[in-house]
């Protein structure tokens, strides 16, 4: 811009203050209506004299003052220096705000004079008397009025704010005044712009220059609304958070080739597709392989078009990614990655759920030119930094998609770990909204894919449920043929070059990898834990692996048992310190040391627990569990993978005390709850009802239809009591039920024709465990009478017998 050529009269004021001076230009019109600044300047000169030669004095003297011993009057001297200081400050900014208001109407004339002159040659009226040394110039071609709107509009906010200052009371003005001058001194850096266009009028490219202001503040409007964006950087699949999910090579294919037909097919009806787990499966190196996948065959990330730069030709762009004419019957030949949010569940942002949309049109904005220009649009009304989720996903997502014209080229939005953003109870609420929000969208547009990645939730499924059937497609990593397969190729490449020490063959055959493939039953990530292990022995780890098969594969998780505590912190911290969370902690126990798999009715009737409470734990716990979709309380519940059981159980990997199972605690637990169910009149009847009972061609009875959760207590609570610790509450609960009710219970062994040779051999393991710590006599010699009396029966009644559902002990 060039400068402002002519100097305004000089006036007495510091030499760093700022003055704007008026136009010697034609443009600015020598006889346009402007105020005569003679009153001004002489307000000016003579209010500054005054306080200049006031604050002049009053230095010279703190400058004396400070050369004598006592202090208070130089302190004073200095303070009243500051004064007249901020006084003075704060006249100068009040008289250039007025100075600037008037050079703003200067401007405003100018241009309102130009918008109202006709452009046909002629020009007549009053109005445009005082600017005829302008119309030639700007006569020579057609001049647009939009941009010189949008100049009227610029000057009348800073008209507005320089009319704000000089209106202040005097006391605001005392204590703004440092604020006060750079406020008038942007404001008239702005003018000056302004100004220096208009002295440009005169070359006959105003047209040009006006268009071009007008899109240079466009453009940094957009920047700034584009930079204020609250993003999610680190959701892309390409960030460095997300490295760690790799899949390695030649694995997980056949989902990889589900996903990308589901991904490609023309006219599909299901366009949402549900990938779902239990913890550690490989649902995000899916996810994150995928969206690598659609990347690299889609265009690269580039600007936005900000400030209403050119867009990209809708056929560069299907050029681009080798689409070259439209197929028959509206076959697309090509996809392409739209966006990717990968969740986190340790560091996700607390609003990281309020930026999810916002992301996504994001990476969207700079994929796709139209819809980036509907999206930086939609910017500039939002009523807040921090827009809801509905002024999102309708002004970012919804509004822009239907801009989108290159409906043979498919956008695949993939999402990971979408659980993982319900992380408190205040956030469901939201949590539906997303889920609905992005059905809404898929059945919306045909173009559009999404891939959901998660968990299962109960809210997920709640929401998902109505139109499972027909409108959403759904994979269950534990159902993918080839599973087994990939992790055998797993470890075979990972422990293939374990050798024998000095030795140069594998002391890995294929029957151990089957077995390792057996431990890990589907999960990846507990694969990689045990080839880690071995790997990390080196030398010894044909020991390693030895010690791994002693222990049935028990080994060390650290990324798992890090998931497992996330989830139980999750759902039960709420909890703690409350009656409920012992009943939680029961359920839990059940889960790791229960004999055979539970329904939540089974364990109301075996040991009490409220079926609400168990509901609850399984809702909460459904990643670790392996349950079907018709979940209901017959449903037995056991954990997906053996590993969770060893958790719960192991001080040193569950350091949180509140759910970390002690087995000889828990056990003595169980096994008062399972004596307690036992010690009740007329168990026979109970546990055996006549109308029940099966008659197989041996013509014996068969207890097949007996409650699952009575028969449990009825074969186990042995089993469970020789594996607790001495506790007088277990002892009472043991000399209640072999004094009052053990006839009853050995009656029903014999009525149902069980063999009780297992129970002789189970209950001389409960002599064995009471002889280490009892000294009851009594209860050693009721313990010995029923040892006699299960003995004398069973040799009475030892031949065909049968065995119950539940196991042999």
């Amino acid at each position: 811009m060039s400068a402002i050529s002519s100097v305004a009269p000089s006036r007495s004021v510091p030499s760093d203050s700022v003055e704007l001076h008026e136009p010697s230009s034609p443009i600015a019109g020598q006889d346009a209506v402007s105020v005569s600044p003679s009153h001004v300047h002489r307000d000016r000169h003579l209010g500054n004299i005054i306080v200049d030669n006031a604050a002049g004095a009053v230095g010279l003297a703190a400058d004396i003052t400070s050369f004598v011993p006592i202090h208070g009057p130089h302190q004073a001297l200095v303070g009243l220096e500051f004064v007249l200081g901020r006084v003075r400050q704060a006249r100068i900014s009040v008289l250039d705000a007025r100075e600037t208001e008037d050079s703003i109407n200067n401007l405003v004339r100018t241009l309102e004079a130009f918008r109202l002159t006709p452009h046909t040659g002629e020009h007549s009226g009053e109005s445009t008397s005082n600017h005829t040394n302008l119309l030639p110039s700007l006569q020579q071609g057609v001049i647009m009025q939009e941009p010189v709107y949008y100049i009227l509009g610029e000057l009348a906010q800073l008209r507005k704010d320089a009319g704000k200052l000089h209106k202040k009371t005097w006391w605001r003005r005392f204590f703004s005044a440092e604020e006060d001058a750079r406020i008038v001194k942007s404001i008239q850096n702005k003018v000056a712009e302004w100004r220096s266009l208009l002295d440009t009028y005169h070359t006959g490219s105003i047209n040009m220059n006006i268009q071009q202001l007008a899109r240079s503040h466009r453009h940094a409007e957009d920047r700034g609304a584009w930079e204020r964006m609250p993003l999610y950087l680190d959701a892309s699949y390409a960030s460095i958070q997300n490295d760690g999910y790799r899949l390695h090579s030649g694995t997980r294919k056949s989902v990889l080739d589900q996903l990308t037909h589901w991904a490609t097919t023309p006219d599909q009806e299901k366009r949402l597709l549900l990938l779902h787990g239990p913890v550690g499966t490989g649902k995000s190196s899916i996810a994150r392989a995928l969206s690598q996948q659609l990347d690299s065959a889609g265009p690269r990330m580039c600007e936005p078009p900000l400030g209403g730069a050119q867009q990209q030709d809708t056929e560069a762009i299907i050029t681009h990614l080798g689409v070259t004419s439209v197929g028959h019957e509206g076959n697309s030949a090509a996809y392409t990655l739209g966006s990717s949010y990968f969740f986190h569940r340790e560091d996700e942002p607390q609003d990281g759920h309020l930026r999810f949309f916002v992301t996504i049109a994001h990476q969207l904005a700079r994929r796709f030119p139209d819809i980036g220009a509907s999206i930086i649009d939609a910017l500039h009304h939002f009523s807040a930094r921090s827009p809801s989720i509905d002024q999102q996903f309708y002004k970012l997502i919804l509004g822009p998609l239907m801009n989108y014209k290159h409906e043979r080229v498919p956008i695949v939005i993939v999402i990971d770990g979408f659980d993982a953003c319900r992380r408190r109870k205040d956030d469901v609420r939201l949590f539906e909204q997303m889920l609905q929000y992005l059905c809404q969208a898929a059945h919306r547009f045909p173009y559009l894919r999404i891939l959901i990645s998660t968990r299962l939730d109960p809210i997920i499924l709640d929401i998902l449920a109505p139109s499972a059937d027909n409108a959403i497609h759904c994979i269950d990593l534990l159902e993918v043929e080839g599973t087994s397969a990939d992790i055998e190729a797993y470890f075979r490449a990972r422990l293939g070059m374990l050798t024998i020490p000095r030795g140069m063959n594998t002391f890995l055959s294929a029957p151990d990898y089957k077995k390792l493939v057996e431990y890990a039953n589907g999960c990846f990530q507990y694969a990689k834990a045990i080839a880690d292990d071995l790997n990390d022995a080196r030398e010894l780890a044909q020991e390693a692996y030895g010690g791994l098969l002693s222990s049935d594969g028990a080994v060390k998780t650290t990324d798992l048992d890090q998931q497992y505590a996330t989830i139980l912190a999750d759902a039960f911290d709420s909890y703690k310190g409350s009656r409920t969370l012992h009943q939680i902690r029961l359920v839990l126990a059940m889960l790791a040391l229960a004999q055979c798999p539970l329904s939540p009715n089974d364990l109301d009737m075996a040991i009490g627990i409220p079926t609400t409470i168990t509901r609850k734990v399984v809702s909460s716990l459904r990643p670790l569990l392996h349950l079907g979709r018709a979940e209901d309380n017959t449903t037995r519940l056991r954990p997906h993978h053996i590993n969770f059981s060893r958790f719960l159980c192991d001080e040193d990997r569950c350091k949180d005390s509140a759910f970390h199972v002690y087995p000889a605690d828990c056990q003595a637990q169980l096994a008062s709850q399972l004596l307690a169910r036992l010690s009740i009149p007329n168990i026979n009847a109970e546990l055996f009802p006549q109308s029940r009972i099966v008659l197989h061609e041996s013509r014996r009875p068969s207890p097949v239809d007996a409650p699952a959760g009575l028969r449990y207590a009825c074969d186990h609570w042995m089993s469970h009591l020789c594996g607790a610790k001495h506790t007088d509450e277990l002892l009472d609960a043991l000399r209640k039920f072999l004094e009052d009710y053990v006839d009853e219970w050995i009656a029903a062994l014999q009525q149902s024709q069980i063999p009780l040779e297992v129970y002789c051999k189970s209950f001389q393991s409960v002599q064995f465990w009471y002889t280490e710590a009892g000294n009851d006599a009594r209860l050693s010699a009721l313990m010995d009478r029923v040892a006699q009396n299960l003995k004398s029966r069973a040799n009475g009644h030892n031949n065909g017998h049968l065995l119950s559902d539940s196991g042999v002990l």
